[in-house]
């Protein structure tokens, strides 16, 4: 059966012609794509991503087991920082790749793809016999929208966005009453934000957006214009330039392995080996 989010009513609405994709039906676009990837270089863009999964980590062993799961050394987050990384197997194929945001000490956020989520819970869960923690598949409980543009910035602070904010980070707070949790990340190349929020509340957000984004041009966004943003800017799509069989260096993606990690994480032998054929060859 086809998913839909909380939010596609609203978009067929707005006129959205609806495609099905990762197993949920989705606006593949509202105007042109054109249009609507010009106007998010050029002005701002909304995007429902509520099809994204959420899966929180937390337990004194949460830190062990995410540096043994993905390249990327866990240890060097403070809390609120976030990270790209792949969730990789033992030969060093990509389960997935995923942003790792650091709450607190002992808790993690994972944003992982939509046609991935159950394949990646199970893995977390099949390599987390040894550790104590608590993996919690909540995206089913949550929705995501992404703000993203150069007005992004003016139009969150409209809605009463006052906090200062680096790049890769999130920070939890109170948006028109509404909890959320806003990260200065997104999937277009251009600077933004994705809000991440408990579905009762995501009409109401949604609404509140286009509101204050009219004097600021803002336009919901469908897939299409999500794509081309996003091969602008080149950046990967599971499924499409990453798989189980496609290492992080087969795949371009050799700047986000630290070359000082110490612990052995799935995959590891082969992704050096990977490295060493890149210099040789170099």
């Amino acid at each position: 059966m086809t998913k839909e989010t909380l939010l596609h009513d609203k978009q067929v609405e707005l006129g959205a012609k609806m495609v099905d994709f990762a197993g949920w039906h989705m606006p593949v676009q509202f105007k042109s794509i054109i249009e609507e990837h010009k106007n998010v270089r050029e002005n701002a863009g909304l995007f429902d991503v509520s099809h994204m999964g959420e899966v929180f980590v937390s337990g004194k062993d949460s830190l062990k087991f995410l540096n043994k799961i993905v390249p990327q050394d866990i240890s060097k987050l403070y809390d609120s920082k976030a990270v790209y990384c792949q969730l990789t197997n033992k030969n060093g194929g990509l389960v997935d790749d995923l942003i790792i945001y650091k709450l607190k000490d002992e808790k993690y956020l994972l944003i992982v793809n939509a046609s991935r989520i159950d394949e990646d819970v199970n893995w977390l869960v099949r390599n987390s016999i040894d550790f104590d923690l608590y993996i919690d598949n909540q995206s089913h409980n949550y929705s995501l929208l992404a703000v993203q543009g150069p007005k992004a910035d003016s139009i969150l602070r409209k809605i009463g966005y006052n906090l200062t904010q680096d790049f890769f980070t999130i920070k939890e707070t109170y948006l028109n009453g509404i909890n959320v949790m806003v990260s200065r990340t997104g999937y277009t190349g251009e600077d933004g934000y994705e809000i991440l929020l408990k579905n009762k509340d995501v009409i109401k957000m949604w609404d509140l957006l286009l509101e204050a984004g009219k004097e600021f041009s803002l336009m919901p966004i469908g897939l299409g214009a999500r794509d081309t943003l996003r091969l602008e800017a080149a950046l990967h799509l599971y499924g499409n330039d990453l798989n189980e069989t496609t290492t992080p260096v087969e795949a371009g993606l050799s700047w986000s392995l630290p070359k000082d990690k110490e612990e052995y994480y799935n995959g590891k032998d082969v992704i050096e080996f990977n490295c060493k054929m890149v210099l040789i060859k170099n």
